[in-house]
């Protein structure tokens, strides 16, 4: 890092002209409400955020905007105006299958050191085995695809409290509901929470 040390008074930095104007795509097309009336973006709601540096559970009331968002989010970079006129540089990407469509049961079954291993170079390490698995069973909670129930079964028993509990969540989703009060006894006071919450959600 440089640093430049001098005499002179500092001028004000300009102000960043607004180039948006009246449109507001982003936040109409943005699944969670994250961006609110004055474009300011609530990193807490944002699907980016959630899927990649969120720690934990998802909070429950928006795990259904996370649709089929495995890892990150683009919508609002996609419906923006400037991102359209962007559009021969962005035909430029050539996005890796591993990476873009991944096998969902590779995040299964193995543990935090073999994940680190398989997944060496990318940007899973981000969110590291057991957040990948978290999102892939929010992903399948939202999406029900008949392939992914092998998965969601896996984990519910899975070793790591937090796949257990987005496991949880997705068993409700596809309506499982004799399971989900199965994970009333789980041994972890959140998972057995969750399930609680969704037994009474479903009245």
């Amino acid at each position: 890092m440089a640093c430049l040390i001098a005499d002179l008074p500092a001028s004000a930095a300009p102000e960043h002209p607004d180039r948006c104007g009246r449109c507001f795509r982003c936040g109409v097309a943005c699944p969670t409400g994250a961006i609110g009336p004055d474009r300011q973006v609530d990193a807490r709601r944002c699907v980016s955020y959630l899927t990649i540096e969120h720690h934990g559970p998802l909070p429950l009331e928006w795990r259904a905007g996370v649709g089929d968002w495995l890892f990150g989010c683009d919508i609002c970079c996609a419906v923006c105006p400037w991102s359209l006129k962007a559009g021969p540089l962005s035909g430029l990407l050539r996005p890796q299958p591993d990476l873009a469509f991944p096998d969902l049961s590779r995040f299964f079954g193995v543990s935090e050191r073999q994940f680190a291993r398989e997944w060496a170079g990318s940007v899973f390490l981000r969110a590291r085995r057991k957040g990948m698995a978290r999102n892939a069973l929010t992903v399948l909670g939202n999406t029900r695809a008949a392939e992914g129930w092998p998965l969601v079964l896996v984990g519910a028993a899975d070793p790591i409290w937090e796949v257990r509990e987005a496991a949880t969540w997705a068993l409700a989703q596809w309506e499982k509901w004799e399971r989900v009060e199965a994970l009333l006894a789980d041994p972890q006071p959140e998972v057995a929470a969750t399930a609680r919450t969704l037994l009474e959600q479903r009245g």
